[in-house]
């Protein structure tokens, strides 16, 4: 009997010391308020300081044992990029950065949500001010961005023929991370040329193939994709002349959901009797609008990429050859006197034989 009042004791003390928490809209009763107190810091490509970029963050409380959101709070950076958000609750979570000519990409800032108060103290979120977290931003005017340039491309369109053809407009390149992208596979836009219902045009349809993507046809050389305005489909109709006649034509594409966006610039040649297309290729794959090319600012961080995927492999292969060291290492240290000479001749003629590989990722 005594031992059952003694467990059931504990159990209510460690519901006393340990209760459950709030964790970003769960309802768990028992959470208590703390002071909030972040430090961030916001940055563009080149590790500038965005200066005045407005930040939005949603505070979570806890209220009669509910956890209730807050009024977005909204801070601005100062001169160095640096901000600081203040309050009461449980959790932080940063909504977005807005600054004028950046632009904000989720997936290069995957770490926005901050716990300050956990049953476990360890979990706890501590800010330090002397190490801001860092959000990245992409700035769009005014800078080059890393573009993968296709060689140009040659198309001659029967319109009798309603031939189409397949574009990728990503191919293969290294990301920010030394990561090496392989995305030659994929189909992003079908060309095809046909007659217009009374035959006197022809008909230049650009189809984009991926969902949440789409096509803006332009007369303009901008250097910065469009917000909006895409369309899954777009027909560029061109007069049949005479004997020939010239056009030039700018294609604005968002493709793959939005994560890539392209400018193709269209040089037209049109006869009577067909149609050709030069096409050249820019393609920001990194989910930015930003489509200025800059030869010299290429080659600096095509290099700069390759050094960082260069740097990465060694690691890797340091690390395979520590790791092959360790576990053909002879254990010797732990056997006695008598054993020890046993075992290393054991090991002399096993002949351990290793068969690296020709790459490592």
């Amino acid at each position: 009997m005594l031992e059952k009042k003694t467990i059931f004791s504990i159990v209510i003390l460690f519901g006393i010391l340990y209760p459950p928490v709030t964790c970003m809209g769960v309802q768990q009763t028992g959470a208590t308020n703390v002071d909030i107190v972040f430090y961030g810091k916001v940055v563009d490509q080149y590790y500038r300081p965005v200066v005045g970029a407005q930040i939005r963050a949603d505070i979570f409380r806890s209220q009669a044992g509910k956890d209730k959101k807050t009024p977005q709070k909204i801070v601005k950076t100062d001169k160095k990029g640096l901000f600081r958000i203040t309050d009461k609750g449980l959790s932080l979570y940063l909504d977005g950065i807005q600054a004028e000519g950046y632009e904000f990409i989720f997936r290069k800032n995957p770490d926005r949500s901050f716990e300050f108060f956990s049953a476990y103290r360890r979990a706890s979120f501590v800010s330090d001010r002397a190490a801001p977290i860092i959000f990245r931003m992409q700035k769009l005017k005014g800078e080059p961005a890393y573009l993968i340039r296709q060689l140009s491309l040659e198309r001659n369109f029967l319109p009798m023929e309603k031939r189409a053809y397949n574009l990728n407009l990503g191919g293969n390149w290294i990301d920010d991370k030394g990561q090496f992208q392989n995305n030659s596979g994929h189909v992003d836009l079908k060309i095809r040329c046909g007659l217009s219902k009374d035959e006197d045009k022809m008909e230049l349809t650009i189809i984009s193939m991926d969902s949440n993507s789409g096509i803006v046809v332009s007369d303009k050389l901008l250097q910065e994709a469009p917000l909006d305005g895409y369309e899954p489909e777009s027909v560029i109709e061109i007069d049949i002349p005479a004997r020939y006649k010239e056009l030039k034509k700018y294609v604005y594409v968002k493709a793959r959901g939005g994560m890539m966006y392209s400018r193709l610039e269209l040089d037209l040649t049109v006869r009577p009797s067909n149609l050709l297309v030069y096409i050249d290729i820019w393609t920001n794959p990194e989910h930015s609008r930003n489509l200025k090319y800059d030869k010299e600012f290429q080659k600096y961080v095509k290099m700069e990429r390759y050094e960082v995927r260069e740097r990465k492999y060694q690691e890797n292969l340091r690390a395979m050859k520590l790791k092959r060291q360790f576990k053909y290492m002879p254990r010797t240290v732990f056997l006695g006197n008598s054993q020890h000479a046993s075992a290393k001749s054991k090991q002399k003629s096993s002949g351990y034989y290793y068969n690296a590989p020709s790459q490592v990722e």
